[in-house]
C-alpha cells in the first residue's frame, strides 16, 4: 500500500495546485459574469421604467429567471474550458512521471506498469469528479445570490427547474434520468482513463489512438458543456465513450505487463 501512496503522494505533487488554481479562477469569473448579469438586468428596468415601475414589475414577475441569467453569463462554457485546461494539466503530468525524470523511483518500487497506470487512472477519475462537484456546487451558491438580489422569495424552486430543465445543467445532476447518470459515468470513467492513457502512452508510441482519444475528449466535453439533448447524440456519446473506455482497458492489459528494469 505504502507504494501506491508514494506514486499517489508524486502524481498530486504535480498536479494539485495547478488544478486548484483553474477552480478558483473558474469560480471568480463565473461568479462575476453572473453577478454582472444581473445587475445589468437591474439597470435596464431602473433606466427604462423608473423605481416606482421597477417596484411594481418585481412585486407582479421576476426580472430575469434563474435560467436565462445562467444561459446569459455563459457559464457551461467556462465549465468547458475549466474541464480541457484541467485535462491538459492532468495529461502533462502523467506524460511527465511516464519518463526518465521518474523511472528509477519507479523502479525502486518495483511496480508493473499496469499498477502504476491503475493509480493514476483513479487519481484522474477523481478529478474529474471534483470538478463536476464543484460546478454544481457554484450554481447552487449562483442560486442563493440570485434569490436574493432577483427573486426575493417568488421563486423558491427556481434551482431545481433549472438542473431539471436546462439542458447543460441536467448533464451535470440527471436526477432520475437513468440515461443521463449513464452518460454522465460513462464521461468521469473515460477522462479519467484517457488522461491517463494519453500522456503516459505519449503521442510518439501511439499516435493513432491518443488523437482519436484526444478529439473524443474535446467533443465529449463540449456535448455536455453544450447541453446538446438530442437522444441521438446522447446515445452517441455513451456507445463512443464505452467503446474508448474497453479500447484503453484492453490496450493496457496487452501491453503494460512489465516491470520497470532501470
Amino acid at each position: 500500500m505504502k507504494r501506491y501512496m508514494s506514486v499517489l503522494a508524486l502524481d498530486a505533487r504535480c498536479t494539485v495546485y495547478k488544478l486548484i488554481t483553474l477552480l478558483v479562477v473558474s469560480t471568480v469569473v463565473q461568479i462575476w459574469n453572473f453577478r454582472r448579469v444581473l445587475l445589468e438586468t437591474i439597470q435596464y428596468y431602473m433606466e427604462n421604467f423608473g423605481m416606482e415601475e421597477l417596484a411594481q414589475i418585481e412585486e407582479n414577475r421576476l426580472l430575469i429567471t434563474f435560467e436565462r441569467a445562467i444561459g446569459d453569463s455563459y457559464i457551461q462554457w467556462m465549465f468547458c474550458i475549466t474541464m480541457l485546461l484541467a485535462a491538459v494539466v492532468l495529461i502533462h503530468a502523467c506524460s511527465e512521471h511516464g519518463k526518465v525524470r521518474t523511472k528509477q523511483f519507479l523502479w525502486r518500487l518495483r511496480m508493473e506498469r499496469r499498477q502504476l497506470f491503475v493509480v493514476w487512472f483513479l487519481y484522474r477519475v477523481f478529478w474529474m469528479i471534483i470538478l463536476v462537484a464543484w460546478e454544481i456546487m457554484v450554481v447552487i451558491g449562483l442560486n442563493e445570490f440570485y434569490q436574493q438580489l432577483i427573486a426575493k422569495g417568488k421563486a423558491p424552486q427556481a434551482l431545481f427547474m433549472a438542473f431539471h430543465r436546462n439542458a447543460f445543467l441536467h448533464n451535470l445532476m440527471p436526477l432520475t434520468d437513468i440515461r443521463g447518470i449513464v452518460k454522465l459515468f460513462l464521461l468521469i470513467v473515460f477522462l479519467g482513463m484517457a488522461t491517463a492513457y494519453i500522456g503516459y502512452m505519449g503521442f510518439e508510441e501511439r499516435r493513432a489512438a491518443c488523437s482519436i482519444l484526444v478529439t473524443v475528449t474535446v467533443y465529449a466535453v463540449v456535448l455536455i458543456s453544450a447541453g446538446a439533448d438530442v437522444l441521438s447524440l446522447e446515445w452517441m456519446l455513451i456507445l463512443v465513450t464505452a467503446i474508448a473506455v474497453i479500447s484503453m482497458i484492453v490496450s493496457v492489459v496487452q501491453s503494460l505487463g512489465v516491470h520497470y528494469d532501470g
